[in-house]
């Protein structure tokens, strides 16, 4: 079951929106349920904490004048919990749509408030194209088996959950590294820079002895040069990659 959550300001939009979501789940019987239809983001997104770590899905106005947040931030406090959200952006001005892919989150697609829709009763066949495409591309991510590294010793081999790694650093004397996940610490007979070759671009390398997942930053304290991870891990940054990682935190 994905849970659908709409937040959008305009009354008659928002409306609209409620309507169109709940007569394509019903008609089209997917496996889905709109569970909350806000105008206040902070409402959206006490909704969704309340629900928790069940997948759901975010159909998010862009602009949110007169609220603490616009979408985008709303966005970004809802990735901190690290659970299986998705996330639809709605926006009147056709420009803004493609902005939506410079922010490196789970954005599954974008829609644009043409005048013309809310004139309609129905469910336009606009709107379910779009929707059988969201749908589709959620239920592929959900199906498929989650990445992994595999690290060895003497005696057996052990498959990491690539999403579940906070951040990895060298073991001091040895030429081995810890690697940092939310189920367990491992220790492996590799180099910073295998890793980094390993990981690949959903990590960065902060200093000469520690890589971190982009994915599990909560923030950034560019005078102390500390990364702060998910878990409480705090991580110290060197001068040279700072600002590295500072672009990073600004795109998030």
């Amino acid at each position: 079951m994905i849970n659908v959550f709409l937040c959008e300001d305009e009354e008659m939009q928002l409306e609209y929106f409620r309507y169109q979501i709940s007569q394509y789940i019903e008609e089209n019987q997917k496996d889905a349920r709109l569970v909350s239809a806000r105008r206040d983001p902070e409402d959206t997104y006490n909704d969704a904490m309340k629900i928790g770590s069940q997948p759901s899905l975010f159909i998010i106005d862009i602009e949110l004048p007169g609220f603490s947040m616009d979408g985008f931030q709303l966005v970004q406090k809802l990735e901190e919990s690290r659970f299986p959200y998705w996330y639809v952006f709605l926006t009147a001005k056709s420009e803004l749509a493609y902005k939506v892919f410079d922010y490196r989150l789970r954005i599954v697609d974008y829609l644009v408030k043409k005048p013309e829709l809310f004139q309609k009763n129905e469910v336009s066949e606009e709107v379910i194209n779009r929707f059988n495409a969201i749908f589709e591309q959620i239920e592929k991510e959900r199906n498929k088996p989650p990445e992994r590294i595999w690290i060895s010793d003497k005696t057996s081999r052990t498959g990491i959950i690539v999403d579940q790694i906070i951040y990895v650093q060298t073991v001091k004397g040895k030429h081995s590294v810890e690697i940092y996940s939310t189920e367990n610490n491992y220790i492996t007979r590799k180099s910073i820079k295998e890793m980094e070759e390993i990981l690949g671009n959903d990590f960065i390398l902060i200093s000469n002895f520690c890589i971190i997942s982009k994915k599990h930053i909560k923030k950034v304290d560019a005078a102390k040069r500390i990364a702060y991870l998910t878990n409480g891990y705090e991580c110290g940054i060197s001068r040279r990659h700072i600002q590295e990682v500072l672009k990073i935190c600004e795109v998030r």
